[in-house]
């Protein structure tokens, strides 16, 4: 069986905010039981502004890995 994945997208401005994130796809991910994953932006994203660059990493991540 194939996981699917879930594009878990929420706020990414402060500590708060990203550990929020961090701790929601955790448990999605304990509750998914490898049926699905969650996948967080902020594993991947540079501190680059361009947003071509950053949506292109998150196909990548998304469909490449």
């Amino acid at each position: 069986m194939e996981t699917g994945k879930v594009y878990w997208a929420g706020d990414l401005f402060n500590f708060k905010d990203l550990l929020g994130n961090r701790m929601l796809a955790d448990r999605f991910n304990t509750l998914a039981e490898g049926r699905w994953q969650a996948v967080l932006p902020q594993d991947s994203e540079s501190n680059s502004s361009r947003s071509q660059s950053i949506r292109d990493d998150d196909l990548e991540l998304l469909f490449f890995q």
